[in-house]
């Protein structure tokens, strides 16, 4: 026996009202809790196709700015969510991570650069190094000095036998 069949048994009003509130959904189906979100790649490549339709409001006047300009609010918006960090401000944090996405969009797209780019390069760094970690940069090249006078290319850590280079360098 199910609730209904016994709320049924009580009364006409009673079971009228049970189902009445049993079959309302929480909210329709297309309202933002009853949808899954996106995988992010697929929101990040919607923006960048929005972005490129006829832009309004605010979205025209970022577009139409320079390359500069873009650059620098994409800066500001990450020194904000890193001051948020550090503040944790969570929700802050988030609205902060929204705003440096649209700007990074934006500059993606006023340079030429698809979404599908950035996700090879991901997927390339993930085979290579097991995840999309940052790529490694190679170190900078420093010259030692030498008796002569002359000044041999070294790397921080080299060693000439026992010794590192540095300590036989004079550093």
């Amino acid at each position: 026996m199910t609730l209904f069949t016994r709320i049924e048994a009580w009364g006409g009003e009673i079971a009228a009202a049970a189902r009445r509130i049993a079959e309302t959904p929480i909210a329709g189906p297309k309202h933002p809790a009853r949808r899954r979100p996106m995988p992010a790649e697929h929101q990040i490549d919607r923006l960048h196709r929005m972005l490129g339709a006829p832009p309004t409001g605010r979205s025209a006047r970022l577009l139409a700015a320079p390359t500069d300009t873009k650059a620098r609010r994409l800066i500001e918006e990450a020194a904000g969510l890193a001051f948020h960090a550090t503040e944790d401000r969570r929700s802050r944090m988030v609205a902060d991570s929204a705003d440096l996405l649209f700007h990074l969009v934006a500059l993606w797209r006023d340079r030429g650069i698809e979404p599908h780019e950035v996700w090879t390069e991901m997927a390339r760094r993930a085979w290579r190094l097991g995840v999309a970690e940052k790529a490694v940069e190679p170190a900078p090249q420093r010259r030692a000095r030498t008796g002569d006078g002359s000044r041999p290319l070294y790397r921080r850590g080299d060693t000439i036998g026992p010794a590192p280079l540095s300590a036989v360098a004079g550093r």
